[in-house]
């Protein structure tokens, strides 16, 4: 009997060796078995795993060269180099799972957003269709412990193909000291890389019970350009550029997302925004913003700084809107239609944006300050192509400063410097209220502007031009209760203007009479424009108000005859520094042969004085004006035959032609080939006639101008050719930025040495 049970015992001591020996040998390529043959039904995917290890004593696991793939069972959709993990078996067995370290290594992640679903969408539907007890009754807490969660060198890439976005997460490494079933805090440290340039470094903070967080981050280097994709999306705009490095602590919480706590620094450098046709519109060479506490649940919007850098803006009119309006993706939509479908798209901008205008409508902001806000070297270029001739204004070196603005002052002030397209000046300080917007001023004095600079406007208005003249003008204004109360003193120094050039002005307005008459014995404009009016009353337009002023003053300076008198007798220096002329008609007007009259008369009466006249003729204005007045000519032919020249009655005819006429557009787009939307009327005309004729015509002209003053000289006033000289600028450049053309007067020793 005694051996008999001796047997039985070794026999099942053979058989429980026997069973260990094959769970150690076969335990794992079983479950790679299973999971190769389940792993459809369980999680909707393929799996592919080469290697896998599982010690059943040590609790020991290891994965190697695992892929997850696509639906369609070939595109890879997670895939990584190593999996290892070990689990306590003694607490196993006694239903707890306490893991001692989880490392994934390699591990790679193609996220796709397509048709407003993402990729993964399949398997938590599937895991949501999983039956669960919704209401367990006396169920103990599940036990867990994961600890020392380590992912090492990852790699995450999304792609939007409906945007043509894709971005790459390179050299992902998270680090977590672990979870746990009875540990609410979560606390991990992320560091990655994009592909197309930058990186993050940060730590994240959750409270799983009550899902506030925190975050400490760096990006450095961040590429703009990734986010072109989704701009263009919105505006059909060439690139996005520009560089950000940041620094941020950030604190909030899951349930309640716009109740965010920030503060950090942000360097944003070489931003620029292009046009399709690679014209920056929006370009900044740094911008640095200062946080100390942002904190919309509070109210609380506390900044150091706000530093802009060489900030660039391009604004042009168009008779369709303007430059920024015109790109965008679809103008026939509202903005919240346009948001609301970007966003289905995941747009990230339409997504922030609207997620600031939810904050705006649920949070005021009632409690602010900005230590410091500067513009340094700003550039705004303001251009029309509203008018048949083109108007720019250019406002560079634009400096602006102002200090301590903060919601609990009584008053808040910024002052601003800039050049006024390369000639003038402004200075500028205004004061605002932050307790009552309705009290504020703003002072600001102009000086040395060209006033042809405006007769674009001018011209369009009451149909004359200004030849010279520059204007002075300071205003005084004050804002209480909306009460306006503006004082306005506008000086035109040494004005002078043409006679009727434009037939079609919408004012018919005495201009050249009422310009004679207002001038003083010293040949200036000085005039005093008070203005006021209630800014509540919604009938009133300062613009109006302005415009009505002027209006009265000249008519009113058109009916005072006895002025002109006085204006009959002397002259000014002026005249003698710079003849001007119209660059349109083929000979100059009277008062320039007067002045060179009295020129030749000082060469007569001085042997010992010679003159030089440089003419100094914008080559860009008279382009446009040579194609316009070409292309009008061949609209012309177009319609009623060929003509050999340009009579008086053909000019008056083309004069009429309105270059913003839609048959004229049509006719100019049909000899292009081109129906461009984007290319204003009058440098299509410069692209019809072509830039190299063009140049020929100007030079040829520019030469007849200096020919008819060499002759009227040396013919009619007997001068010797060594007496005078006429020639073109040097500096061509600097003449293509001046609004008119002249002739600058210098006066020159016999050896040819300048003496004034």
């Amino acid at each position: 009997m005694l051996k008999r049970t001796k047997k039985i015992a070794l026999l099942l001591l053979a058989v429980l060796v026997a069973a260990i020996v094959f769970a150690f040998a076969f335990i794992s390529p079983i479950a790679k078995y299973l999971i190769h043959k389940y792993d459809k039904e369980f999680i909707n995917r393929e799996v592919k795993i080469d290697g896998l290890w599982i010690n059943i004593l040590s609790g020991s696991l290891a994965l190697k060269d695992v892929t997850l793939f696509e639906l369609d069972g070939k595109t890879p959709f997670v895939k990584f180099t190593k999996l290892e993990s070990q689990i306590s078996i003694p607490k196993l067995i006694g239903g707890a799972y306490d893991i001692s370290y989880v490392k994934l290594t390699d591990a790679q992640v193609w996220l796709t957003f397509k048709n407003g679903k993402f990729n993964y969408e399949d398997m938590v539907a599937k895991f949501s269709n999983t039956d669960t007890n919704p209401n367990p009754v006396n169920e103990a807490p599940l036990k867990y412990w994961v600890k020392n969660i380590v992912i090492q060198n990852g790699a995450v890439t999304y792609n939007n193909p409906d945007l043509q976005y894709l971005i790459e997460a390179i050299k992902i490494n998270i680090s977590t000291p672990g979870i746990a079933y009875n540990q609410n805090n979560l606390n991990s440290k992320i560091d990655l890389a994009f592909k197309s340039g930058g990186a993050i470094s940060t730590t994240f903070n959750t409270n799983l019970s009550n899902s506030d967080y925190s975050m400490q981050a760096a990006i450095t280097n961040f590429d703009l350009h990734v986010w072109y994709p989704y701009l263009k999306d919105l505006m059909n705009t060439k690139d996005l550029l520009g560089t950000i490095n940041t620094t941020f602590n950030l604190k909030g919480n899951f349930n309640t997302p716009e109740q965010i706590a920030l503060s950090g620094k942000l360097d944003l450098n070489h931003f620029a925004i292009l046009d399709p046709l690679n014209i920056p519109l929006v370009t900044c060479t740094k911008l640095d913003v200062g946080v100390d506490t942002l904190n919309v649940s509070k109210g609380l919007y506390n900044l150091s700084q706000i530093d802009f850098t060489q900030p660039y803006v391009l604004f042009e009119m168009y008779d369709n809107g303007n430059n920024f309006y015109r790109l965008l993706s679809d103008t026939t939509i509202s903005a919240a239609q346009a948001i609301e479908e970007a966003s289905a798209d995941g747009n990230m901008f339409t997504l922030m944006f609207g997620y600031v205008a939810d904050i705006a409508k649920n949070f005021t902001i009632t409690n602010y300050a900005l230590q410091q806000f500067k513009i340094n070297q700003g550039h705004v270029i303001y251009h029309d192509y509203t008018l048949p001739q083109s108007f720019q204004f250019d406002i560079d070196q634009l400096n602006m400063q102002g200090n301590n603005l903060r919601s609990t002052n009584q008053d808040i002030a910024l002052h601003a410097t800039a050049l006024l397209n390369k000639t003038g000046s402004t200075d500028m300080e205004m004061h605002i209220n932050p307790q009552d917007f309705s009290d504020a001023s703003l002072n600001y004095y102009i000086k040395d502007v060209n006033i042809s600079d405006f007769n674009a406007y001018v011209n369009h208005y009451v149909g004359h031009s200004f030849l010279a003249g520059v204007i002075d003008y300071k205003s005084t204004n004050t804002l209480k209760q909306n009460q306006l109360n503006s004082q306005n003193y506008f000086i035109v120094n040494q004005v002078g203007i043409g006679g009727k050039s434009n037939k079609n002005a919408a004012y018919n307005l005495p201009m050249k009479l009422a310009v004679g008459l207002l001038k003083n014995h010293k040949g200036n404009i000085d005039l005093k424009i008070p203005i006021t009016g209630n800014l509540n009353d919604p009938n009133y337009n300062i613009g109006k108000v302005v415009w009505q002023v002027v209006k009265n003053i000249l008519l009113k300076a058109a009916t005072a005859p006895y002025k002109l008198v006085t204006n009959l007798f002397g002259g000014n220096e002026e005249s003698y520094k710079s003849m001007a002329f119209d660059y349109k008609v083929a000979d100059f007007g009277k008062e320039f042969y007067k002045v060179l009259d009295n020129l030749a008369e000082l060469v007569k009466q001085k042997p010992e004085v010679n003159i030089g006249l440089t003419q100094q003729s914008n080559m860009n204005v008279e382009t446009e004006y040579l194609a316009e007045l070409e292309t009008k000519k061949r609209y012309y032919e177009n319609i009623h035959g060929r003509m050999d020249s340009i009579t008086p009655a053909l000019a008056d005819s083309l004069e009429l032609i309105n270059i913003k006429d839609s048959s004229f557009i049509a006719y100019v787009n049909k000899q292009l080939n081109s129906n461009d939307l984007l290319t204003p009327i009058q440098q299509k005309c410069v692209q019809f006639i072509g830039q190299p004729a063009l140049s020929i015509m100007v030079q040829k002209r520019m030469q007849y101008r200096n020919d008819l003053i060499k002759k009227y000289l040396g013919n009619i006033h007997k001068l010797p050719a060594s007496r005078f000289n006429v020639s073109n600028t040097t500096q061509q450049s600097f003449a293509n930025t001046q609004s008119i053309n002249v002739y600058v007067i210098n006066y020159l020793a016999n050896d040819s040495t300048q003496m004034q």
